[in-house]
Order: structure tokens, then C-alpha cells, then sequence
């Protein structure tokens, strides 16, 4: 009969060897984010778990209230943790200088709803494009 013992040196026993932080040095931009429950404050906390640096808006005082806390917790800076509501032209133009300013190109972008839009967005206006135009590539 056949040893059946496992060796314990066998490599497809040992732990993987993972990267913790795979997003060190990495920067995205999360909007949307109305309290601990939003998928962007999932998408965050992850992100940051992983080692991203996070930047982060809120929609107006009274959301701000709420997400205070939730960007202390990420660590946000507070030159990075702005007002934006996508309808204001002035706020989007100043969230994009101050992340200009602090980080320069970001290249990661995610908004609670819908994503996508917003990811549009940030990649059009790096490229030159004026907030209104790109939203219109959307």
C-alpha cells in the first residue's frame, strides 16, 4: 500500500506569496459616497486596504456631516476631501484642480452610480476636454 502521509514542505501547502498592498503609490478619486452602507464606501475601504491613497467629495454640508467620519477613517486629506455636486461645472473644475494640484493625473475614478459616467469624465477632462463636453461623450 502506498504512503498516504502529506509532507508538510510540499509548496502547494505553503501560503501564497501575496502583495498586500498591490496599490501602494496608486491614487483614485471616490464620489458618491452617503454613508458606511454605499458600494462606494466599500469600493474605498478596499481600495485602501489595498494601499491606494483616497480622495474623496461629498455632495453638499449636510452630506458632509455624515461622511466626515468615513473619510477620517480612509484617511482622506483634507485638500482632497471636497464638495462636488456632477451638476455644478465650478465644483467638478475645482475638485479636478485641487486633485491636480495635490497628486497630479489620477488614473483611477469610481462613483457609487453610475461609475461609468463619472470614470468618462475623468479620463475626457485629463485630455483637455471641458467637464460639460466630456459628460456629452458619456
Amino acid at each position: 500500500m502506498a504512503d498516504t502521509r502529506i509532507d508538510p514542505n510540499d509548496p502547494a501547502l505553503q501560503p501564497l506569496a501575496i502583495n498586500t498592498e498591490p496599490l501602494k503609490g496608486k491614487k483614485a478619486l471616490i464620489t458618491g459616497i452617503a454613508n458606511q452602507n454605499s458600494i462606494a464606501y466599500g469600493a474605498a475601504r478596499a481600495l485602501k486596504a489595498f494601499g491606494a491613497e483616497i480622495a474623496m467629495t461629498y455632495l453638499n454640508d449636510k452630506t458632509r456631516e455624515f461622511t466626515q467620519q468615513l473619510a477620517d477613517v480612509l484617511a482622506v486629506d483634507p485638500d482632497i476631501y471636497l464638495p462636488h455636486d456632477i451638476n455644478n461645472d465650478d465644483q467638478t473644475e475645482a475638485v479636478f484642480a485641487a486633485i491636480r494640484k495635490k497628486w497630479g493625473l489620477t488614473k483611477g475614478l469610481t462613483k457609487g452610480r453610475p461609475f461609468f459616467i463619472n470614470f468618462t469624465l475623468t479620463y475626457n477632462y485629463f485630455r483637455g476636454q471641458s467637464p460639460r463636453r466630456a459628460a456629452l461623450i458619456c
